[in-house]
């Protein structure tokens, strides 16, 4: 008995102590209400914005295309079998060597004597990494970086 009054007696303190630190209620001054007056309604009405589509104008060969397509002859490939794998991204190592990105690959290709590749790259894409990696322990990986001009859309390169 002596400890259910006990709890309810810290129950109904603790009560009273959450009750009070919530705060009082308002205390009836009509000018902090918050609701707005009509000059404030008036002041915060946003107006839609316009826009005049004739305004906007475009060269006639304008395309929002962002990629082309270029063609590439590999035409001196090593006496060894391998795969070639194309970049468009290099990063260097801590020993300052040029090595592709392997997040931008855009293909891997096993080729035999020559390989024609049509590939589609972004607009923007400066150079090409070239990656060859034979297939038998006595090759060499070797990487070749090739430019791109922007109006050439054909390109022959030797490995």
């Amino acid at each position: 008995m002596i400890y259910s009054t006990l709890t309810n007696t810290v129950l109904l303190g603790a009560s009273l102590v959450m009750l009070s630190a919530c705060g009082g209620g308002s205390s009836g001054d009509a000018s902090t209400d918050a609701t707005p007056t009509t000059n404030q309604q008036q002041t915060n009405t946003l107006e839609p914005a316009t826009m005049d589509s004739q305004s906007i104008k475009a060269d006639g060969d304008f395309s929002f295309h962002t990629e082309r397509t270029i063609q590439v002859l590999i035409d001196t490939i090593p006496n060894e079998p391998g795969t070639l794998h194309i970049y468009y991204r290099l990063e260097q190592n801590a020993d300052a060597e040029i090595l592709p990105d392997p997040t931008s690959r855009l293909t891997s290709v096993t080729l035999d004597h020559s390989s024609e590749l049509t590939l589609r790259i972004n607009s923007d894409t400066k150079y090409l990494l070239l990656n060859w990696v034979p297939m038998t322990a006595q090759g060499e990986e070797k990487n070749y970086r090739y430019e791109l001009e922007a109006n050439q859309d054909w390109y022959q390169w030797p490995l």
